[in-house]
């Protein structure tokens, strides 16, 4: 079964796998996955991959995504979320104070976030060193940060302050972390942060709506083919057969792109290829 996306809700307060096990069991599906986790305090939009289509997740791991996120003053945390041991602490009539005082120029520094390249993930995360998780080694006493990876913050808005909060929406490239801002945050202010809530609205043409699954409805699968917009190739049935069984007949390819798809005579996906120099290619999937 080729399967397909299913965009979905997650509320606060569960984890990821949760939805990956209850539309397994909602579809009765072999093999369900997802393109990326959220942190437990966090909402939002989750990609699950069904069938076949699991093979798709790295596009949208590492792809574009966009975020609101309000930040807290007066407490810091291990983890610079909601779920971390305080480290640093003010009173909440400091923190508001502090917020008031300097609104103009935490939106600034907000704003000027999409002049960055470079990011530093945070010691409490899944990136793993010599195959442990930094977040595992971090428990053990270990305060070794990952090391720091290009990023790009397309949009950084600030929307506004309320009590000890401010708020803000950005759109930025794939494996950046939003906590990392609020540990950054508290950082050039030297007054304690952390990230209080955090919601994802998009990853790459998925938008978090209405539409999006939630578990006590019936899950909508979207063919890839409907999503991935790569050139199709038609085959006729010695083709199609003949890929089906592993074989890589002679076919006109497109003269540019870097992905296709082979399809049957009813526009169904035979294969996802990988285009190669001089009309060449190579079988990276069959669903037949």
């Amino acid at each position: 079964m080729i399967g397909g996306f299913v965009p979905a809700f997650k509320p606060a307060g569960l984890g990821s796998s949760h939805l990956v096990g209850k539309l397994k069991q909602h579809l009765h599906a072999d093999r369900v996955g997802h393109a990326g986790t959220l942190d437990r305090f966090a909402d939002g939009l989750v990609l699950l991959l069904v069938g076949k289509s699991t093979c798709f997740s790295d596009f949208f791991l590492h792809g574009d995504k966009r975020y609101t996120a309000t930040f807290a003053f007066g407490r810091s945390t291990e983890t610079h979320d909601p779920e971390g041991e305080t480290v640093a602490e003010r009173s909440e009539h400091d923190a508001i104070d502090f917020v008031n005082t300097h609104q103009g120029v935490i939106r600034k520094w907000i704003e000027e976030l999409t002049s960055a390249t470079e990011q530093t993930p945070p010691l409490y995360s899944a990136l793993k060193k010599d195959g442990k998780r930094y977040s595992d080694r971090a428990r053990t006493g270990v305060t070794e940060l990952p090391p720091s990876r290009s990023i790009q913050v397309y949009e950084a808005i600030f929307k506004g302050a309320n009590a000890n909060t401010i708020s803000a929406e950005f759109a930025v490239s794939g494996g950046t972390y939003i906590r990392s801002f609020a540990r950054d945050l508290g950082q050039q202010f030297g007054f304690p942060v952390h990230l209080s809530r955090l919601t994802r609205t998009a990853i790459g043409s998925f938008v978090l709506n209405e539409d999006c699954w939630r578990q006590e409805e019936t899950a909508r699968i979207i063919p890839p083919h409907e999503i991935l917009k790569w050139p199709r190739v038609a085959l006729n049935k010695a083709e199609a057969d003949a890929i089906g069984h592993g074989q890589t007949p002679r076919l006109r390819m497109p003269d540019s792109g870097q992905f296709a798809w082979l399809v049957d005579s009813s526009s169904s996906p035979v294969a996802w290829v990988e285009l190669l120099e001089f009309g060449l290619y190579r079988v990276r999937r069959v669903f037949v």
